[in-house]
């Protein structure tokens, strides 16, 4: 479950940070301090804080342009920072679905009139 939300986090990130400039002028402002802001404005690294444990929080760094997510433990009573996991995740979004459940992404295509 855990690195379900991890990876969802992460995702998110990367959507934005990919599909943002996408949508280019006509998408409404976004809000002072808000990841898609400094994506727009080129700060590169977004941080997004996760979901910790009783004696420790957690942390995604996310590296758009790169497609890569690092993942950190910081321990609440010393401070010490660990890296937990990084991951390419270009191929990832490659993929119509995996891990998914029925009706698949294909299967609903398959019902769908043409138009």
């Amino acid at each position: 479950m855990r690195t379900s939300t991890i990876l969802s986090a992460a995702v998110l990130g990367l959507l934005l940070g990919a599909g943002w400039s996408a949508f280019g002028q006509s998408a409404a402002q976004p809000e002072p301090g808000s990841v898609a802001e400094l994506l727009e404005a080129g700060q590169g690294l977004v941080a997004v804080e996760l979901d910790g444990n009783e004696t420790a929080d957690a942390l995604a760094v996310i590296d758009p342009i790169a497609r890569r997510v690092a993942v950190y433990q910081v321990d609440r009573s010393s401070g010490a920072i660990t890296l937990r996991s990084v991951r390419n995740v270009t191929w990832d979004l490659q993929l119509d679905e995996f891990n998914g459940t029925k009706p698949t992404p294909r299967d609903i295509r398959s019902q769908v009139d043409p138009r």
